[in-house]
């Protein structure tokens, strides 16, 4: 029995390749998926506001929506983590603490 594809069945398979090896792609610690990217960044160890920028590896079409989260080995002492500054290409990641230790912070960029 003969097995018959659609006629664009080679056009899918390249399009769905071209997706998953988007999705795979992986750069210092950032990733990548459509519409989305996510990092981590690490503030220096001093008391007070920190601030460190982040580029994004592939810029967005439109301003995308950042969420971060901070982590911390001494609950209580990080007052803010914010993102300021947000553009297509970046953003400042801010992090408020009440002790001088660094702080990690992972981040989401949604488009």
């Amino acid at each position: 029995m003969a097995t018959h594809l659609p006629p664009n069945f080679v056009q899918q398979f390249f399009d769905l390749k071209k997706r998953v090896d988007r999705a795979l792609r992986f750069l210092g610690g950032i990733g990548c998926v459509d519409g989305m990217q996510w990092g981590t960044a690490t503030t220096s160890a001093v008391s007070g506001i920190q601030s460190v920028h982040i580029t994004f590896p592939w810029a967005f079409t439109d301003t995308p929506n950042v969420q971060i989260t901070a982590l911390s080995s001494a609950p209580g002492t990080v007052v803010e983590c914010s993102a300021n500054n947000v553009s297509t290409t970046g953003f400042d990641l801010l992090v408020d603490r009440t002790s001088a230790t660094a702080t990690v912070a992972n981040w989401l960029a949604i488009n």
